[in-house]
């Protein structure tokens, strides 16, 4: 199946997935027989995390005693995790050794797709019809995701929410300077307000970076990787455009320019990789500006600065069973564990209570210090799949979507589609290290654009933007008539 994800998605595939999903139609995979009860069964369940060994042993001990109880099955369970900057590098080395997991996260579309394209991952049609009730809470715009001529390979990430452009702050900085968390903030109240924490604290900068950038989105849909992007995903518009060469993408670095030069910006900004948090930890400024999800640290708070967008981003984990696995259907009654049990959620999300976190009568979450970074299990939430199944479970985390109605989140015209970038790999990658080049130095402000953009720009063309955005113009004209026929 070579290649699988360049055809164009047409409506009969999408519908017969779902049809396939909820009717259990025959496939070419194992029968979705009864799990074993009186035999343990061993199993590896593997995501996101690089974690230290001993707490992973740890959850690991208390996930298996929740899943036999659960499954009312013996289960020989190993838990690994893996660091996100090598997750995918160490996943396909198991898959070539014969070791593959075999209940794993799969990060972001692209190593899904070649894991599919590669035979390594079982078709799920009629295994998720009998063990994978939570299916039915996944949109059916997702399933194109995991889905190539109809068989289902996998199952993708999905938990209410929404994103927007954000500045976190100290949360003790915010109330020196009586900051209104409440409001939707303009760009020039925040520059307002950072000037007078300069004016303040002179020694440190109050817009510090997150992995080298301070900046990656601006209200666009990036359609994968930001070579070719909808300029305002809020809009009806569907044209790919260079995002480079919009006015909304000089606007920010002509601003960050600005203060840069008042020393509102780390003066390294673009050089430093480490995350917002670690910096603002380490006293050398007081926040960043950031794409959130819904922020959970308790000594920050958010500046709003945009309305709430759903869109191709937002999904960047789905999940997979490995060919080589031995016990599918139990495998797939895991899976339905990792989705939608409350307990399980909060164990594989947060850790254990009374460790890395308590929990008050009214079922208010609150995390825990840790007595050491190697003793403590990080809540990694957005690597696992069950937040979904949280709501009414923790009241706290509820707060979220109390005060976001379903009518104030604007979704991406794309939202759901899925862009295949190899037949321009060639062109993506000379991009790519064009984007690398000169990107982080605009929206840190260190580079004047009105000297380097033009530059910039240049080379993208050189390097053959325009070749990869009318690919990607084409296959989302042809997933935008499978979805209105």
């Amino acid at each position: 199946m070579k290649h699988a994800f360049r055809r164009t998605f047409c409506l009969w595939a999408a519908l017969l997935a779902v049809c396939l999903l909820m009717s259990g139609c025959a496939q070419k995979e194992p029968a979705a027989a009864e799990a074993v009860q009186d035999s343990e069964i061993a199993l590896t369940v593997c995501s996101i995390g690089g974690i230290d060994s001993q707490v992973v042993g740890r959850i690991r001990d208390h996930l298996e005693l929740l899943l036999e109880e659960k499954l009312n099955q013996k289960i020989d369970l190993t838990l690994m995790t893996i660091s996100r900057s090598n997750y995918n590098e160490q996943l396909n080395l198991m898959f070539l050794r014969g070791e593959a997991p075999d209940v794993f996260a799969i990060y972001q579309q692209p190593a899904f797709n070649n894991l599919a394209d590669g035979g390594k991952l079982m078709p799920l049609n009629s295994l998720l019809n009998a063990y994978f009730p939570a299916g039915k809470t996944i949109p059916k715009e997702l399933w194109s995701r995991t889905t190539q001529d109809g068989v289902v390979f996998g199952v993708p990430q999905y938990y209410k929410e929404a994103q927007y452009v954000t500045y976190i702050l100290q949360a003790e900085i915010a109330q020196e300077f009586r900051v209104d968390t409440e409001k939707l903030w303009t760009w020039d109240e925040l520059h307002a307000l950072l000037l007078q924490i300069k004016a303040k604290y002179p020694d440190s900068y109050p817009i510090l970076p997150h992995y080298g950038s301070v900046m990656n989105f601006l209200g666009q849909d990036c359609l994968g990787d930001n070579l070719g992007v909808l300029i305002d995903e809020s809009s009806d518009c569907t044209t790919v455009e260079n995002w480079y060469a919009s006015e909304a993408y000089y606007r920010f670095c002509k601003q960050m320019h600005t203060w840069y030069q008042e020393g509102l910006v780390l003066p390294d900004a673009y050089n430093t990789q480490t995350n917002h948090y670690a910096l603002i930890q380490s006293g050398v400024g007081q926040g960043g500006i950031f794409r959130s999800r819904n922020l959970k640290y308790e000594d920050l708070v958010e500046l709003r600065l945009s309305e709430y967008t759903a869109d191709t981003w937002m999904d960047d984990v789905l999940w997979g069973i490995s060919s080589q696995c031995e016990n599918a259907a139990l495998a797939v009654q895991v899976l339905n564990c990792l989705y939608s049990d409350p307990e399980v959620a909060m164990l594989m999300s947060y850790g254990e209570e009374g460790i890395e976190y308590t929990m008050d009568e009214a079922r208010n979450m609150s995390l825990m210090e840790p007595p050491n970074s190697s003793a403590y299990w990080p809540g990694i939430a957005w690597a696992w799949p069950g937040i979904a199944s949280l709501t009414g479970y923790v009241n706290n985390l509820d707060q979220y979507w109390d005060r976001i109605s379903s009518d104030q989140v604007a979704y991406s015209p794309a939202y759901g589609f899925v862009y295949d970038p190899s037949s321009v790999q060639l062109e993506v990658e000379q991009c790519q290290s064009v984007v690398e080049k000169y990107h982080k130095g605009l929206v840190c402000g260190f580079f004047d654009p009105d000297v380097i953009l033009p530059q910039f720009l240049a080379e993208l063309e050189d390097a053959g933007i325009n070749t990869v955005i009318a690919e990607k113009q084409r296959q989302l004209d042809v997933w935008l008539q499978t979805q209105s026929e």
